[in-house]
């Protein structure tokens, strides 16, 4: 049956929307087209099908230079999607000469297009946005592009001398939407990103316009209009922002999350309000905080590894994964069998590598990264065993757990131990200061040798009864 198409020059002489309606299938189209002005070959092109705006009006006040940006706040757009409609009573010339005209209008508008039409579809709901697509597509198709708009942007929201916070926002919407907004076939293979979905679709150069964004200083409300820009907080930049420090008290528990997972926000002395249930309520954010590098400088990070003054054992847990958390003294109380019903958070504190610097901890860090230990009380004897040693973690400074090197002398504490198929076969505790054996030591059926030459044991007939082919060394 054929097709109704026409051509609109956009921004560029090279760049053109294209309005397409299919008479057989009535499917509407806008296409966006690159194309070679000496030889008219596409160079290259997007299409966006199930388009159906079939009525658009408006009370928007018109834009002159004159205008007083603020006078546009009250300005309302009203219009009414058919994209849930049945349009059958509509002909297809009818409902290309809609296409059409409504397409002509955003070529018409140029850059303006990305801000009217993204105001029309937030106000309409519209299910096929159209203003982040023709802004991506302006950018891919010329990197320098977006970088320039976002000049054009910070120029036109500035008013005799004074910045409009409610321009920048609405301005800044579909170029935020544009960072989320791209197709699998324009992600280059190694994208960096920051979210926990490594899959999140994300702008080739995402980084370096979020940095620009951040350069121009908008308010703190801008982030809070989506929770995808919400995430851009946790991003190093956005500490520049003037309202940041407005974040720490925010009711807003997601953005205090963010705010937390920022590795500069640790600089501020608000962040304190993050390390304790008394300032801050939610669990999520502590958890993000516990998680930080910057954190254990804090004397009030010694608050997530206590069951009385950190009831969520999840940011407990996250605290003693912290890579820098030895840093802090009261760290080492989580190698200590105060709470025995949390022998994981013991497992998690001895897998840091830090610990592995102190001489205590180092055999039995290297051996739990290297043994298939699966009996939990295999793992409890240990650690109740290594908890006896005369050397306490409480008694060395950081600094000594950080230098720790070079020879041992044949006196020095000694403690390791090995095993096969998951089981703890031999264990050496030579020179530990151990004036008894735990009775937990029954469980370790497949325990063949121990060596506890160096040790003031007086008597270990009660503790090793159970174990009569244990080979003992004293």
């Amino acid at each position: 049956m054929g097709e109704y198409t026409s051509k609109h020059q956009f921004i560029r002489s090279d760049v053109f929307l294209i309005a397409h309606v299919d008479l057989e299938s009535r499917k509407q189209s806008v296409i966006m087209q690159l194309v070679d002005n000496q030889s008219g070959d596409i160079i290259q092109e997007e299409k966006i099908d199930c388009i159906h705006l079939a009525l658009s009006t408006s009370d928007e006040i018109p834009w002159s230079e004159e205008t007083d940006p603020t006078d546009l706040e009250d300005a309302h757009i009203f219009s009414e999607s058919s994209e849930d409609k049945n349009v059958d009573d509509l002909t297809p010339q009818e409902i290309f000469q809609a296409l059409n005209s409504w397409v002509a209008g955003i070529a018409e508008m140029g850059e303006d297009a990305f801000k009217i039409q993204a105001d029309i579809e937030n106000q309409s709901q519209l299910g096929i946005p159209l203003s982040n697509r023709l802004l991506r597509f302006m950018s891919l198709i010329d990197v320098k592009y977006l970088y320039d708009f976002l000049d054009q942007i910070n120029t036109d929201c500035n008013y005799k001398g004074k910045r409009h916070d409610s321009c920048l926002i609405a301005n800044l919407i579909p170029v935020l939407e544009t960072l989320y907004y791209i197709p699998e076939e324009y992600i280059p293979s190694q994208v960096p990103d920051i979210y926990d979905d490594p899959n999140h679709p994300k702008f080739p150069f995402f980084e370096e316009i979020v940095i620009k964004i951040f350069q121009m200083d908008p308010p703190i409300e801008l982030f809070l209009e989506s929770v995808d820009y919400t995430q851009l907080l946790q991003q190093p930049a956005a500490v520049n922002l003037t309202d940041f420090i407005k974040a720490f008290s925010s009711k807003h528990g997601f953005l205090r999350t963010f705010i937390a997972k920022n590795p500069k926000a640790p600089s501020f002395k608000e962040y304190i309000r993050f390390l304790s249930e008394k300032t801050e309520p939610d669990p999520k954010v502590r958890k993000s905080a516990a998680r930080s590098e910057g954190a254990p400088r804090f004397s009030e990070f010694g608050n997530f590894f206590s069951i009385q003054t950190e009831s969520d054992a999840k940011v407990r847990e996250a605290a003693v994964n912290n890579p820098l958390a030895p840093i802090h003294p009261q760290f080492w109380q989580s190698l200590s069998l105060e709470h025995e019903y949390e022998l994981h958070i013991h497992r998690l504190a001895l897998n840091n590598l830090l610990t592995s610097k102190n001489p205590t901890y180092k055999a039995l860090y290297t051996k739990l990264h290297s043994t298939p230990t699966t009996s939990i009380k295999e793992i409890e004897f240990l650690l109740e065993l290594q908890d006896q040693f005369n050397l306490s973690p409480f008694d060395e400074s950081f600094m000594d757990i950080l230098t720790f090197e070079g020879d041992e002398p044949e006196n020095q504490r000694d403690f390791s131990f090995t095993s096969e198929n998951g089981h703890i076969t031999t264990i050496r505790a030579k020179n530990c200061g151990l004036h008894k054996i735990p009775a937990s030591i029954k469980w370790l059926h497949h325990l063949q040798e121990i060596d506890l030459t160096g040790n003031p044991i007086q008597n270990v007939t009660t503790e090793l009864q159970s174990l009569p082919n244990l080979i003992i060394h004293f």
